[in-house]
């Protein structure tokens, strides 16, 4: 039996440019994970998966996997559908090829983070994991949009390649390949990666990879290999929050069409290409402002940490100050950005909660993650005023609707996890 974690993302800044390779994001992993548990045994006539997700109604698979003249088919008995895990073993078992038969007992689970809450919480039976348990089928509880798609198809990647592959938690370029090849296909697009990257390696600072090389992939079953052995060219660099920053994740409880925003931003790039590079210069270079900050503030906390305190106790020290400045730019971007390509990238709504975020005790400033929208706000706060702050948020009473993911940051990507912490009785 063995077990795996990895965790939901944030993209702090790169929003839109992360889809281009030459432009860097700065990715921030959560400690909302999504987790596999897995057993396996021999089969006798062809390999089986059966995957369990016991925190939502009707949650099982069960599929047969299939050689045909095109590759490798996954076929759920009972004719039911799910897309991400339908192309994670496809993609599994076209990277392996012809082995023994094996079956496969797989039990998911998703932290608190990633949905809805729900009334109840059942502990594991030595109180290490706690998760909602609902009523409902996992396509009508709401998503927080944390990523939970690309942490489902680097699990379940993990938990079969680790059949075949040993310490597959630590060959992470091999997983990473592997499950933006199985992401890409059941998106039915080939996306820009990073959240597939955060599930695997962490907060990083990320530039995207050749996307040709996924196209192949999933084109020609037989090249999923070749292309997944090979080195690919991105940028993953480790990047992390300096000590006593922390991240607070607001849920609006909004809702927001991430597709259409981007259609209608990659449409008025088309149209409007000088307008829109000149708005992509000037927020890259914020975006990199932002990332030299936070590495300025590391670097000082690991040479003095003496000096590092006296620089984070408060909002006024130059550099809490340089770093809400590059926020701020940030932000006057993406505000241009929404403007001229009528995308709701920051919203008027989003922009007077951050506006009066930012002004709050402790509050380094504020973005709306990732393809922006009504769906959530990101904020930077110093630690030793979090309680201040959320005490000043909560007698707004305008703001009544947001509420305050109980996550932080992870550095760390895809782990190996205790079997025994997913008891539950």
């Amino acid at each position: 039996m063995r077990a795996y974690s990895a965790p939901g993302k944030a993209l702090l800044a790169g929003g839109y440019l992360v889809i281009d390779p030459q432009y860097s994001a700065y990715v921030t992993a959560l400690s909302a994970c999504m987790h596999s548990v897995v057993t396996s045994t021999k089969s006798q006539d062809h390999s089986k998966v059966t995957v369990k997700s016991p925190q939502f109604e009707q949650g099982l698979w069960v599929y047969k996997l299939i050689r045909s003249d095109h590759g490798w088919e996954a076929h759920e008995i009972q004719g039911r559908t799910n897309p991400f895990l339908e192309a994670t073993l496809v993609t599994v078992w076209n990277y392996w090829g012809d082995v023994d038969p094996v079956a496969f007992d797989i039990t998911i689970y998703s932290d608190a983070g990633f949905h809805a809450p729900s009334e109840l919480i059942k502990q594991s039976s030595n109180g290490s994991q706690k998760f909602y348990f609902h009523d409902k089928e996992i396509n009508n509880v709401p998503k927080t949009g944390l990523g939970s798609s690309a942490g489902l198809v680097v699990v379940v990647s993990a938990a079969l390649l680790g059949e075949f592959v040993p310490d597959i938690g630590k060959q992470k370029d091999l997983l990473h390949n592997i499950a933006q090849v199985a992401h890409c296909s059941a998106q039915g697009k080939i996306g820009s990666g990073f959240d597939v990257a955060a599930a695997v390696y962490g907060s990083i600072k990320f530039q995207r990879f050749d996307p040709k090389l996924v196209e192949s992939a999933i084109n020609k079953p037989s090249e999923v290999k070749s292309i997944c052995d090979r080195p690919w060219k991105f940028g993953h660099e480790p990047i992390s929050l300096p000590p006593r920053i922390k991240l607070l994740m607001g849920d609006v409880s909004g809702g927001s069409n991430t597709p259409k925003l981007v259609s209608q931003v990659l449409q008025w790039k088309k149209d409007k290409s000088a307008e829109a590079l000149e708005i992509y210069t000037q927020l890259n270079d914020a975006n990199e402002r932002f990332m030299a900050s936070l590495t300025k503030l590391q670097e000082l906390a690991d040479a003095d940490s003496v000096a590092y305190e006296k620089s984070v106790t408060g909002k006024t020290s130059p550099l809490i100050l340089e770093l809400s400045s590059n926020i701020a730019d940030i932000r006057r971007w993406i505000r241009e950005m929404t403007q001229k390509s009528g995308a709701a990238i920051e919203p008027s709504e989003q922009t007077d909660l951050l506006d009066a975020c930012s002004g709050l005790s402790g509050c380094i400033g504020g973005v709306v993650p990732g393809a922006g929208g009504y769906d959530a706000i990101c904020v930077l706060v110093l630690e030793n005023k979090i309680d201040e702050f959320k005490a000043e948020f909560s007698s707004k009473s305008q703001y009544s609707n947001i509420n305050w993911l109980d996550l932080e940051e992870r550095s760390t990507g895809i782990q190996m996890e205790i079997p025994n912490n997913y008891h539950f009785t």
